[in-house]
């Protein structure tokens, strides 16, 4: 089975800066080749469609409309609070050939977002990763990927789907949706590796799909050398309002892990950096084995876009076998309240390759420690 299925990295880079690993492809030429290939159908779950004329989403955005006039079924399922937020580009997916588009209201349900994003090429290969469909996504903010054909990950992605574009309408969950669990054999350019599919929140998985909270924190209990975490930022905050008690699931085990003699380390975005997001980042620098840093993208010489420049990758490596990549922010909301979803992976070639980005992240001379508290801060 190993020699049958595949696992490929893609990842986007912030112009002007040197975080860029040539080994790996563009997300935005990953994109285009499997959207190319569509002859059935393509499955979008994106938390919402932002363009930019002249940028890197037009192409994409004109291969889907391409594959829709030769009879490809084009269906997306976005975010209801951010649908409101990016109307326009929604009511013109809607208007093409053979595109469809629902808006998936979390709020109401679980009290989140829908925060995945993924899309399935005929039922037969997938894509995931920390890319929104923003034009932005695509050439000023650091993001990583995921391209795989494992049959599992594909179904089950596919039951994620089925079941919220029933939920965006009101519909019953579809029946017979259910994905094969367990982890699937693959290659990793020729190296031996496996892949899992995780998602959340639990309350709506479909049948087969596990949670990925608890596969995350099983996998830093269990590790015996290096941990190495990244997202845009990390939260302990449990529920809003002052005086709420603190959500430590996951950051608790970096601190066990810290304390057992396991080399820590945990990068995020500075948008990090504010109020009880800093506060927890610099609780966590605190203990014992946790080493932390700030990555601050510097602006583009030509213009400084909003809501980018950011390293807004979302990954685990531990002990340079194992790793998760995903969708998910280091927040309670992420795993209990919105739509995400990950892979759970081994392989000592992917780990590594793995292991790269992030050493390519730590290392940048834009990356630096957490700076101390605000005078008068608690």
């Amino acid at each position: 089975m190993s020699g049958r299925y595949t696992v490929s990295l893609a990842e986007s880079v912030p112009r002007g800066t040197a975080l860029d690993d040539p080994q790996i492809p563009a997300a935005a030429a990953v994109w285009l080749d499997m959207i190319g290939s569509a002859r059935r159908t393509i499955h979008l779950e994106q938390f919402y469609v932002s363009p930019e004329p002249g940028e890197a989403l037009d192409p994409v955005l004109d291969a889907l409309a391409a594959a829709g006039a030769r009879g490809v079924a084009v269906d997306l399922v976005a975010d209801a609070k951010f649908a409101k937020v990016y109307p326009a580009p929604l009511a013109a997916w809607a208007e093409r050939p053979a595109h469809r588009v629902r808006a998936l209201d979390l709020q109401a349900t679980a009290g989140g977002v829908q925060h995945a994003k993924f899309f399935v090429v005929d039922g037969r290969e997938a894509y995931l990763g920390s890319q929104n469909f923003d034009w932005r996504a695509l050439t000023h903010i650091h993001e990583l990927g995921i391209r795989t054909d494992a049959p599992p990950v594909v179904a089950g992605l596919e039951a994620i789907f089925a079941h919220d574009w029933a939920r965006a309408a009101g519909e019953p969950a579809p029946a017979g949706a259910a994905a094969p669990p367990g982890p699937t054999a693959v290659l990793f350019e020729g190296s031996p590796a496996t892949v899992e599919l995780v998602a959340s929140p639990e309350s709506l998985l479909p049948p087969g799909v596990p949670w990925d909270l608890p596969r995350l924190v099983a996998a830093v209990d269990g590790a015996a050398s290096r941990v190495r975490w990244t997202s845009l930022s990390i939260s302990e905050v449990a529920e809003a309002g002052e005086g709420a008690a603190p959500w430590t699931q996951l950051t608790d085990a970096f601190r066990r892990a810290g304390a057992r003699g396991v080399s820590v380390e945990v990068l995020v975005s500075h948008w990090g950096l504010k109020g009880p997001k800093g506060d927890a980042l610099r609780s966590l620098a605190a203990a014992p084995g946790v080493a932390v840093r700030v990555l601050t993208v510097p602006p583009f010489s030509e213009a400084d876009p909003p809501f980018s420049r950011v390293n807004h990758a979302k990954f685990l490596t531990v002990d340079g076998s194992a790793a998760w990549l995903g969708t998910s922010n280091l927040s309670l909301d992420y795993f209990f309240r919105s739509r995400n979803v990950g892979l759970m992976l081994t392989g000592g070639a992917l780990v590594a390759r793995l292991d790269g980005v992030f050493t390519r992240l730590w290392s940048a001379p834009y990356a630096g420690p957490p700076p101390a508290a605000p005078a008068g801060h608690p």
